[in-house]
């Protein structure tokens, strides 16, 4: 017996004492700007929550901005933030003739069948009872509002008059509506008989009958995408790897959604009502979330037709060309390793 216990204690020995536990790397931070409230940009935050970001060894930092994302371009470009949101307006185009080099890296949504959309065009209620306006050919002579010039309601509106054969001079087009508060009142107090809305606010004004939700950017404009994930050329170039760790979180935060086909799942219900600080009930009345793009691809020509659109309105006045605005060579490796 005391031969095995001796056997016994030697094995033990042989292996030595046990190595301390290794300290985990810390994570590398990211500093990215956006508005959490919005809820588009659900893919990131829902990503974010699900612990994608975390696997990857990334302390994702977010500030927060209810302001344009055409105000972050500055910002990306001098390395205030690494990355932030982006949308395909006149100053993004622009930026490259102005000494900036803020590129693409993945999409953050669009428009498509069967799924919500963040903008819409609403008809002053009784006009829609009274049926003055079903067609876009109708808004001729009409009072129309598309916010601020260079944002994505004012590409709906003047989409949705090309739609109809018609031009801003056969309508009364202004610019002079820009929140939900002010959407309201304009519509009841007659000021407009057509106007552009972001949501939640569309919703909210049609619940309280102001208005009708018509037109959305699927039924004029199905190949837009709206939004984007940015950076400066400079930091997409020298934190490859860092880059590409984000994209693969954030690819798969995107497929979570694009999985709900449209339609709220308590989970990804749960974070938006987190996120965006709206009621439940107000999120169910956008009936689900907004589409989040395949597998964050950049839609290359549906740039070029933004960046026409905004050539032909005169607020772009030096076209680049659209290949150089986006880095997709990480966003492509990390599709191919999620095998899509």
């Amino acid at each position: 017996m005391k031969r095995i216990v001796a056997a016994l204690l030697l094995l033990l020995f042989s292996f030595g004492p046990a190595a301390p536990p290794a300290h985990a790397a810390a994570p590398d931070r990211i500093r990215m700007i956006m508005d959490p409230t919005f809820y588009a940009h659900l893919p990131v935050l829902h990503a974010l929550d699900a612990g994608y970001f975390r696997a990857e060894g990334i302390d994702l930092q977010i500030t927060p901005s209810l302001g344009s994302s055409t105000a972050f371009l500055p910002m990306l470009a001098r390395g205030d933030f690494d990355l932030g949101t982006v949308n395909p307006s006149p100053s993004f185009f622009n930026q490259f003739n102005a000494g900036f080099d803020v590129v693409l890296l993945a999409a953050m949504g669009g428009s498509h069948a069967g799924w919500h959309d963040a903008s819409w065009l609403l008809v002053r209620q009784d006009e829609w009872d009274a049926k003055t306006i079903v067609q876009p050919a109708d808004l001729k002579g009409k009072i129309v509002d598309g916010a601020n010039i260079g944002s994505p309601i004012d590409f709906l509106l003047k989409e949705t008059l090309h739609a109809g054969g018609l031009t801003p001079a056969d309508a009364r087009v202004s610019e002079h509506y820009r929140s939900t508060a002010d959407w309201l009142e304009a519509l009841r107090n007659h000021a407009v008989d057509v106007l552009g809305a972001t949501e939640p606010g569309a919703s909210q004004i049609e619940a309280q009958g102001a208005g009708h939700r018509w037109i959305s950017f699927s039924a004029v404009v199905p190949w837009y995408q709206q939004e984007y994930i940015g950076a400066s050329a400079a930091f997409a170039k020298s934190h490859p790897d860092l880059v590409r760790r984000f994209l693969r979180a954030y690819v798969r935060g995107n497929d979570d959604v694009l999985k709900s086909n449209g339609k709220w799942t308590p989970e990804l219900l749960a974070e938006a009502v987190k996120w965006s600080q709206l009621s439940p009930d107000v999120l169910r009345g956008l009936t689900g979330p907004i589409y989040p793009t395949a597998h964050g691809e950049v839609n290359l020509d549906a740039l070029s037709r933004m960046q026409q659109f905004w050539v032909s309105e005169k607020l772009v006045p030096t076209p680049v060309d659209v290949r150089n605005v986006a880095d997709l060579t990480l966003l492509h490796d990390v599709q191919r390793e999620l095998h899509f």
